[in-house]
């Protein structure tokens, strides 16, 4: 799938509303939540995640959050964990 194409499904997902399955916690100078959405018959999670910055030794200016937990879900994966399957990433 092209950049474009994956950038305008993401925009699709993004701005569709959902009932909440993890409430908006707002912390960390930002605000994270998962809804469950659908449209067209088709359903996904949505982890909506906004200036939510972890902040480290190697990383003092702070790095999305989501930059960690896709790591870390992939790593899992690997080791032959069952996860959710991550559809669309934009940071």
């Amino acid at each position: 799938m092209a950049v474009s194409a994956k950038y305008d499904e993401f925009n699709h997902w993004w701005a569709t509303e959902g009932d909440w399955v993890e409430e908006p916690n707002y912390r960390r100078n930002g605000m994270s939540g998962v809804q469950c959405v659908e449209r067209n018959g088709k359903k996904l999670y949505v982890k909506r995640m906004t200036h939510h910055l972890f902040h480290s030794v190697r990383y003092p200016f702070g790095r999305p959050t989501i930059v960690r937990e896709v790591a870390v879900i992939k790593e899992l994966e690997w080791a032959g964990v069952i996860v959710p399957k991550i559809v669309l990433v934009k940071r």
